[in-house]
């Protein structure tokens, strides 16, 4: 009788696994080492294939022992690295590949991937050493110049990052993704119409770029062509409907040109960035978005983003409660006082504090969608300082002339579009007349600012006793008017209703919308824009000409 049993090799597993058979491969690779245990080259390519199917647990489990029973072996220590960056072992990962360059000083991709890793952490310019390691060892390697330039960037060094990419370019003409990154950083630049360029050779090159479309998009947004933008989003989207950033790209889009019925939808696309990870609640209670009546139901309510969007968004608590529901809102200590004066709210909660019983919850910016909101409309003032507040920075400025301008020209450094919004102060007291008292409304002060504020005593600045929102709404309430950039004490002082002029560039936040001088949000407002982008001139003309004739205040 002829034996039919089979004992399959390494060389036919892999072969298999090359072919992209990976079912069949697998179970080579098992019986090998139902066989033989202690196998390496079995572990080591059955790792490979987990972790290319995803399975980076068990990919990691298999190179771990291969490595451990040849640790001389470079190759094996730079897979599992790779399988330890996928699972975000950042720290392992870098172990790994800094074993694979011990065991095999010109390992190249190795010198990359850690380059890479070290970028994930932040760990910029060990990032950018290991990349010039990479490219001592072969320097025409076109996606490293390319990595490169992304930590460059990162840098900040944009005119670096620009050459980066454009030496990728050389040695690569065809190299799509080179484009697509010297595109963005162009964006940085404000070179928006050369950026543009860069993503058309991106597409031109490679027609299912994601990211060339995207960027474009944003591109055009920059130059206030919203249709063309959105047809970029649109094109992307047909290519990759489920793009995170594309579809987020695309509701900012329709929100600023207006389209909040369309936009609202697009915006929960938000919780699926990788920058929101650290917001999502993992509640068990049911997210409502308007589907469930809420008449004797307790409904959570809470601060997502900044500061800003929690002034604004608050506005709807009271719709809430007309529901009949009972509405538990949780927002930052900073804003706690100032929400006690927020109509519709049944309990208080600070952030990071034990919370109530509830039975739905919806996190803020949620919720014009959740009301059916097809457009914003300003209700008049909704939040105040408390009395003993107001008496309190009443008396403070007892002695202060009139009129009093209060003035806020930067938000929080580490912001996206904190270059954008933010001025100097020096450039906005200059456009104040000598009549009028400035008052600083900020507490936090940047260096070059500081100095401002040293050099003229006469503008007043109360900083370490700005406590919390509540200070900062009571120092508002005893301005004549408030002079701001977009960033959250525009909105406080919108939300207790005392005029403000709100300074903006060239491309707003979406919330302010387009060409407008008036806010749908707050009738308080009067909207200054800049009408080339990065030029701040004529919004410092048109301040100082107002309000050299501003009869009263």
């Amino acid at each position: 009788m002829q034996n039919t049993s089979f004992t399959p090799t390494i060389d036919q597993a892999l072969t298999l696994h090359q072919q992209g058979q990976w079912e069949a491969a697998r179970a080579m690779y098992e019986a090998l080492l139902a066989r033989l245990p202690q196998d390496f080259d079995a572990l080591h390519l059955l790792g490979v294939l987990e972790h290319q199917a995803k399975n980076s647990i068990r990919a990691i489990e298999l190179m771990t022992q291969a490595a451990a029973l040849n640790p001389q072996h470079a190759d094996v220590y730079f897979n599992l690295g790779v399988a330890q960056a996928q699972a975000k072992q950042l720290d392992a990962a870098i172990q790994s590949y800094d074993a694979a360059i011990a065991n095999r000083a010109d390992h190249d991709k190795a010198w990359v991937n850690r380059g890479m890793a070290w970028l994930a952490m932040g760990q910029l310019d060990r990032a950018l050493a290991s990349l010039d390691g990479a490219l001592a060892i072969r320097p025409n390697a076109a996606s490293t110049h390319t990595n490169r330039g992304v930590v460059l960037k990162a840098l900040g060094q944009f005119e670096a990052a620009m050459a980066s990419f454009d030496q990728a370019i050389a040695y690569q003409p065809d190299y799509a993704q080179a484009y697509v990154n010297k595109g963005h950083v162009l964006r940085v630049l404000g070179r928006f119409q050369d950026a543009v360029s860069c993503y058309d050779q991106a597409i031109a090159l490679n027609p299912r770029s994601i990211d060339a479309y995207s960027g474009r998009g944003v591109a055009l947004k920059e130059q206030l062509l919203l249709p063309q933008a959105l047809s970029s989003y649109d094109q992307a989207l047909a290519i990759q409907p489920q793009s995170v950033e594309v579809n987020w790209n695309k509701s900012l889009d329709l929100l600023l040109s207006g389209d909040f019925a369309q936009g609202w939808p697009l915006h929960e696309w938000r919780w699926h960035r990788a920058e929101a990870a650290s917001s999502v609640r993992g509640f068990t209670q049911p997210l409502w978005l308007g589907q469930a009546p809420l008449l004797n139901q307790r409904i959570l309510l809470h601060a997502e983003q900044g500061f800003g969007d929690t002034l604004q968004f608050c506005r709807y608590v009271k719709d809430v409660a007309r529901l009949g529901a009972h509405v538990v809102l949780e927002v930052p200590s900073a804003l706690m006082g100032l929400m006690r004066s927020l109509d519709g709210v049944a309990e208080l909660v600070e952030c990071g504090h034990v919370l109530p019983l509830f039975d739905y919850h919806c996190p803020l910016m949620s919720l014009p969608l959740a009301l059916q909101v097809d457009a914003p409309a300003d209700t008049g003032p909704y939040l105040c300082a408390s009395p003993d507040k107001l008496a309190h920075w009443h008396a403070r400025l007892a002695q202060v002339r009139s009129p009093r301008v209060g003035v806020v020209w930067s938000g929080n450094p580490n912001h996206n579009n904190d270059q954008k919004r933010s001025v100097g102060l020096a450039q906005l007291l200059a456009c104040v007349p000598a009549q009028v008292q400035a008052i600083s409304l900020q507490q936090e002060v940047r260096a070059e600012d500081a100095a401002v504020l040293r050099d003229n005593p006469h503008v007043l600045h109360f900083g370490d006793e700005l406590h919390d929102f509540e200070d900062t709404a009571a120092l508002c309430a005893q301005m004549d008017l408030v002079i701001s950039v977009d960033t959250s004490v525009a909105h406080l002082a919108c939300a207790l209703g005392k005029p403000t002029w709100l300074l903006l560039p060239f491309c707003p936040d979406w919330r302010w919308q387009l060409h407008r001088r008036d806010s749908p949000w707050y009738s308080s407002a009067r909207l200054y824009r800049q009408r080339q982008w990065g030029d701040w001139s004529n919004v410092w003309e048109e301040i100082h000409k107002d309000l050299s004739l501003q009869k009263s205040f």
